[in-house]
């Protein structure tokens, strides 16, 4: 499912489960829903789980299980269908900066600094030294950082909609980007969000297995949905999902020992809502700190090629 059908279902989502619980008719609900967000879904959905494509068997399973809509479900999935972060994290970011850059580099190696070079050789004079680095890193730096973007690309559509090409390779690449100071922090902190939303509001209780390969599902490709899905393997196999979210990379510690701590499963509930609440500003601001430290990345380059094109016009009086 394309990036806008996500984005789309989701709002169908959030729109039908706002008027449902206004007291609006399921049906009129339903058709508003379907109405005004088309793109993803049947046209003329009849009930909830028509809401969802066939393609999320298993959560169509549990919609269907709850015979009344459970809002709290619906509003969860839509924010695990939509949230670009739990399979992208830090990487829209990482993109940007490195093609800002090669951009940068390449426009000043075309248009300013072949300009310079001969007009400073035609007086006989030297480039100052900041141009002359400049128009050697343009020269010898811009083809690298080209293929460097473009391995980025492949790499990263490779990794997030086609893993078994990389085969053993892909839990290495996501344990290394888990590693990683800024961008493994944020994906962390996204991922165990997610998984604290999502199993508040379902539950923990019952087949717990089964509602973290909904989860799954509904995240979508990406390093989201692996962790998730080897997390529900470890619960089928036995193990407490406290003993599971320990056990395996790419979750808070936090998280399992809300886990521990709660009792009941009303109580485990509350928790674990208040638990991803309190994860919503750490994400935000780690979001925040990705996109200053990108920021200025960009700008030392910027900044840099700026005053490389701009000295030689002011030692251009003495030059002639």
């Amino acid at each position: 499912m394309k990036a806008q059908e996500r984005i789309t279902l989701a709002a169908r989502i959030r729109q039908f489960s706002e008027l449902d619980r206004a007291g609006v008719s399921t049906q009129t609900a339903l058709s508003v829903a379907a109405t005004d967000n088309p793109q993803s879904g049947k046209a003329q959905p009849t009930t909830v789980a028509d809401l969802l494509p066939p393609a999320m068997p298993r959560t169509l399973a549990m919609l269907a299980a709850d015979g009344r809509p459970n809002h709290a479900l619906l509003l969860a999935a839509a924010d695990v269908i939509d949230e670009p972060g739990s399979r992208n994290t830090g990487w829209a970011v990482l993109y940007g900066t490195v093609a800002v850059a090669a951009v940068v580099v390449l426009a000043f190696s075309i248009y300013v600094a072949p300009q310079f070079k001969q007009l400073f050789e035609s007086f006989g004079a030297n480039l100052p030294m900041p141009t002359v680095v400049a128009m050697h890193l343009s020269q010898w730096a811009f083809a690298p950082l080209g293929i460097l973007l473009l391995l980025l690309v492949a790499a990263k559509s490779v990794w997030s909609w086609r893993p078994e090409l990389l085969g053993s390779l892909t839990p290495k690449i996501d344990g290394a980007l888990l590693r990683m100071p800024l961008i493994g922090q944020a994906a962390r902190i996204h991922h165990t969000k997610r998984l604290a939303s999502w199993l508040g509001a379902c539950g923990t209780s019952g087949s717990l297995a089964q509602r973290l390969e909904c989860l799954g599902e509904l995240s979508g490709p990406g390093q989201l949905r692996r962790q998730v899905i080897a997390l529900a393997a470890s619960v089928q196999a036995g193990k407490s999902l406290a003993d599971s979210l320990a056990a395996l990379p790419g979750w808070l510690p936090g998280l399992a020992m809300v886990l521990r701590d709660a009792g009941a499963e009303a109580d485990v509930t509350a928790k674990l809502t208040a638990y991803a609440g309190g994860l919503d500003a750490r994400s935000d601001a780690m979001m925040a700190r990705l996109t200053l430290v990108a920021q200025i990345a960009v700008g030392v380059v910027i900044g840099f090629f700026v005053i490389a094109m701009y000295l030689p016009i002011f030692k251009m009086g003495s030059a002639i």
